[in-house]
């Protein structure tokens, strides 16, 4: 601990943080009193020892504090220090007692503390004691830091002394400005990253709005904060499902993933992928709910392109069978059949050729209409998904291995030609 040294022929005082002065005239006035009392030497070494107590009490709150303790006259005169200070601006006790405060203060501070230090005693205006605020200090190496520091002022007949609570700020700053650092970097990552990232808070509310985000759905960040994803984006059928898979990511049922439309500003619908997490605390609550998303709206035109495209050359395929193969194969069976009753009529030999002819010329008929709508159900096309199932049923019984039957259960509900097509295939496929 910074012992103070002696000043003039005031002695050196015990307390680690009172002035030489201060704790001469403290117990001179104690001695008096014990004199006025009259009370016997017993009594008066009793009490003296009690405060001695009370002093090795304080001086060991003072030695163990983290928080720097100085104190200087009302001339800015360093009179004690405990021992953070000493860590603090790294000095000894020899280094400071008996120099001006402006030792520990970085230029212009320095040269302007003597002048504000006398214009307070002349006027009272204080811009720092009583109050606590963030300075800047200077070690003995020279290095500057952060400083807070909390000024008080102790008014006595010996003199005016003030006391300073200093905390080393640096380790703090260093931390705050890597944490800045660290957020930035990671908000110029997911603003730079081409996928959505949407966060939101545990009752749905958007927290994080990336740039993707507002690119792919025209609103900006600071339109959508703070408000619930599903009055923004969602088409009111699927407000229910988006729900339910964000319950589970509350229940901590991640990661999951999951795909959905989006309705942009103007009212376009995008299909987006995600992979969804949650963020949790050590007690397992969540915090916030994560979303990370590809639009994957172009590819879907692509796979329906192809699948336009694929079904298109099956009609054609499917159309060539039925109309031209098709109207041969029965020409090539009129013509048998009509060889086969003239061979009959003449009672030739060859009847029987011409019959089984006649059989084989059908059967290629049956197989190439079988084949044409296998590839493309012209059924579906003139009359319908009812009319197309309800005729796969009628050629699967025909072929006498399967007992199948179409039940209508749609109750009237009408489905565009796209699904009716693959539930078609579906169907076919089964």
């Amino acid at each position: 601990m910074l012992r103070p040294s002696s000043v003039g022929t005031e002695r050196v005082p015990r307390h680690p943080t009172r002035g030489a002065s201060y704790m001469s005239d403290r117990n001179l006035r104690l001695d008096h009193a014990l004199k006025e009392l009259g009370g016997p030497p017993e009594l008066t070494a009793r009490i003296h020892a009690i405060v001695e107590e009370w002093e090795s009490a304080e001086r060991a709150v003072l030695d163990t504090v983290v928080d720097g303790i100085i104190t200087i006259d009302s001339r800015g005169i360093i009179e004690s220090a405990n021992p953070a200070a000493e860590r603090i601006f790294g000095y000894t006790g020899r280094d400071l007692v008996g120099h001006n405060v402006s030792l520990l203060m970085p230029k212009p501070d320095a040269d302007s503390h003597d002048g504000y230090l006398r214009r307070y005693q002349a006027t009272g205006e204080a811009s720092i004691i009583g109050k606590g605020r963030e300075v800047t200090g200077r070690r003995k190496d020279g290095t500057e830091f952060p400083l807070y520091l909390a000024v008080s002022e102790l008014n006595h007949p010996s003199g005016t002394r003030y006391t300073g609570i200093l905390r080393d700020r640096s380790i703090e700053k260093a931390t705050a400005e890597a944490l800045e650092a660290e957020r930035t970097f990671i908000s110029a990552v997911v603003d730079t990253a081409g996928a959505l990232v949407v966060v939101l808070d545990p009752n749905g509310r958007i927290v994080r709005f990336n740039r993707a985000c507002e690119t792919t759905t025209g609103y900006l960040a600071d339109e959508v904060l703070g408000k619930p994803i599903w009055e923004l984006f969602l088409r009111r059928k699927d407000v229910p499902g988006v729900r339910r898979v964000f319950q589970r990511l509350r229940r901590g049922d991640f990661p999951n993933q999951f795909q959905n439309i989006w309705l942009t500003r103007d009212g376009e619908e995008r299909h987006i992928t995600w992979a969804n997490t949650a963020l949790v605390e050590p007690d397992g609550t969540v915090t916030h709910v994560v979303g990370t998303g590809i639009d994957i709206t172009e590819q879907k035109h692509a796979e329906e392109a192809l699948v336009s495209v694929s079904e298109g050359v099956r009609k054609l395929v499917g159309q060539e069978l039925h109309d031209a193969l098709g109207q041969q194969l029965t020409g090539v069976s009129l013509l048998a059949k009509t060889l086969e009753k003239k061979l009959a009529d003449a009672d030739s030999a060859l009847t029987e050729d011409a019959r089984e002819l006649t059989l084989l010329a059908r059967g290629a008929v049956t197989e190439a209409r079988r084949l044409a709508q296998g590839l493309y159900p012209t059924e579906l096309e003139r009359h319908g998904l009812n009319a197309s199932l309800a005729e796969l049923a009628d050629h699967i019984n025909r072929l006498g291995q399967t007992d199948c039957r179409f039940v209508d259960r749609s109750q009237g509900k009408e489905v565009d030609r796209n699904a009716e097509l693959h539930l078609y295939r579906i169907a076919q496929e089964a």
